[in-house]
């Protein structure tokens, strides 16, 4: 009977610390930054009018709303499909189908990033398109470990 306690508390305390490290990678995931096409186009250095300050911010706000939710999905699909890999009961073609549910859900995000540059090209006047372009600060991609 004792031992018994003894391993009920044992599992109960590594079921709650698993659950808890689960709800933190959620709640990162869900807070975590959009991608660097959110970059801000401050009025002064564009000179955008009212409306289009107010139509950016529009744009912005539904981007981040979208994005948000997306990452969210993604990261309890990514959680799914670790818990997936160390159960042998799983089969491989439901780990695939796994990976393609995250990989699908990768690619929104990416097809929401390029929906955001191209509403915030058909706000900006071809001037305003030339210096916004100019200031945007790609980060350099590494090939084999070296800077090109």
């Amino acid at each position: 009977m004792k031992y018994t306690y003894i391993w009920g508390v044992f599992f109960f305390i590594v079921c709650s610390c698993a659950v808890e490290s689960a709800w933190a990678q959620l709640e990162r995931a869900s807070k975590a930054p959009p991608p660097s096409a959110l970059r801000e186009v401050p009025g002064q250095d564009f000179s955008l009018t009212e409306d289009q300050q107010l139509t950016i911010r529009r744009v912005k706000a539904n981007y981040l709303m979208k994005v948000v939710q997306l990452r969210s999905e993604l990261a309890v699909s990514q959680l799914e499909f670790r818990g997936m890999v160390g159960d042998p009961a799983i089969t491989e073609e439901a780990l695939r189908n796994k990976g393609r549910e995250v990989e699908a859900i990768n690619g929104q995000i990416v097809r929401e990033m390029i929906n955001y540059e191209i509403e915030i090209r058909r706000i900006l006047t071809p001037d305003q398109l030339k210096a916004w372009g100019r200031s945007v600060d790609y980060p350099v991609q590494k090939k084999w470990g070296k800077n090109p």
